[in-house]
């Protein structure tokens, strides 16, 4: 009894904005099932109307089971309700007065690009979402003060003694990682989803690694698969599109299981016209260029130059590496861009690819391995010396 009057007296002390979003998130949990139904029968509608024709049975089926891990985790209080449509971000925006004074007198709403040398030029991209392009602008020197992210470890990997040992455990690593794989029957988990996907053009390798920020390889396969099988992947399209074409791209990666889909075509479609019109029809070639694309930090641009552009001296430092390389003591440092910078420093380049694919792969094929097979990397971890596997597939640091 007490509970119950706890629990009304506190129901009548609410305010107005509380009872607000309490329906709200009632709204949206009531009508959750009907919600789902809605967009995905709208998204085969658009992308049929898209295609010309009708979908089979077979091609609806197969984009259902795209949708179905999207709708499994809670719902959101900004999502569509039953009577709306998936809302693009040109839908959002002002007009274009507004956008301009944005652009022109506020600096605090204007995106921080990270600049990790100080001979690195410092640029900025501002971004107009009513027309989904890019602007881009060199930035002048800031007078803000330079952090001091150097960690106590970097004077021990000055003596090149500790630097060997590391690169021999990266060695051990990658041996173990092949002879796992090779008796387990499989491939690394990379290379099952790069082979599903047919890459054209290196810009088309360009548009994957930012398709993968914030999403599973798993999502970013099915997202790049529904794009080509719609004839949405190509640079004519890009380049062409018009305001309908970004909100049958957004449904169509909302439908697949992106969590940030509308963000992706606005990056998509502005990256391919900056290409053309400021760098020739020419992939950029230095990572501070594409530090300055918008949206794009430097986990996605290390990805472009390694695996787009071959360029192999760049440590992609992803949620795997940013948990396990502090925990086998090779940095103190905890992000992802403080901790690629220190380790590029006294890493051999050829070392740093392999670096994250044995890493990340061992970690990716654990995780969905069964107990068995868990047990066998475990053991297979523990002859390494300095590293155990707690470190390595859990992240624990030890004293």
């Amino acid at each position: 009894m007490k509970q119950r009057e706890q629990a009304q007296t506190r129901r009548n002390n609410l305010t107005k904005e509380e009872r607000e979003t309490i329906n709200k998130q009632r709204r949206v949990r009531d009508h959750f099932k009907k919600r789902k139904k809605y967009i995905t029968d709208q998204a085969i509608l658009n992308l049929s109307n898209k295609r010309g024709k009708q979908l089979t049975e077979s091609e609806e089926l197969l984009y259902i089971t795209f949708i179905n891990e999207q709708w499994k985790r809670k719902p959101s209080i900004n999502a569509p309700t039953l009577d709306e449509t998936p809302i693009s971000p040109i839908e959002k925006a002002k007009s274009g007065a507004a956008v301009n004074k944005w652009l022109d007198n506020t600096k605090d709403n204007r995106r921080p690009i990270q600049n990790d040398k100080e001979s690195w030029d410092r640029m900025k991209v501002y971004h107009d979402i009513k027309f989904g392009v890019h602007l881009l602008k060199k930035k002048g020197n800031t007078r803000r003060k330079k952090k001091d992210n150097t960690s106590t470890l970097k004077k021990k990997y000055e003596d090149k003694g500790w630097v060997c040992d590391r690169e021999n455990e990266i060695k051990l690593l990658t041996k173990t990682a092949k002879q796992i794989y090779k008796k387990l029957g499989t491939t690394p988990p990379r290379e099952q989803w790069e082979d599903k996907i047919n890459f054209r053009s290196r810009l088309e390798m360009v548009i994957a690694c930012i398709c993968t920020g914030n999403t599973t390889d798993l999502t970013m396969t099915r997202g790049i698969q529904a794009l080509q099988f719609f004839d949405m992947f190509s640079y004519n399209y890009f380049v062409n599109a018009t305001e309908e074409d970004m909100k049958d791209m957004q449904c169509l990666l909302i439908y697949v299981g992106f969590n940030k889909a509308r963000e992706r075509p606005p990056t998509i479609i502005g990256t391919c016209k900056i290409i053309q019109t400021i760098f020739n029809r020419q992939l950029p070639d230095k990572m501070e260029e594409w530090m300055g694309f918008y949206n794009i930090g430097r986990k996605i641009a290390s990805l472009i130059m390694s695996d787009a552009l071959g360029f192999y001296w760049f440590l992609v430092v992803d949620t795997h590496l940013e948990q396990v390389l502090p925990a086998i003591q090779w940095t103190e440092l905890k992000k992802a861009t403080d901790i690629a910078i220190e380790i590029e420093e006294w890493l051999q380049p050829k070392l740093l690819k392999e670096t994250n694919e044995s890493i990340v792969g061992i970690r990716q094929l654990y995780r969905s391995s069964t107990k068995p097979d868990q047990l066998y990397i475990r053991e297979q971890i523990n002859k390494i010396k300095t590293i155990s596997w707690t470190q390595l597939l859990v992240g624990i640091k030890h004293k």
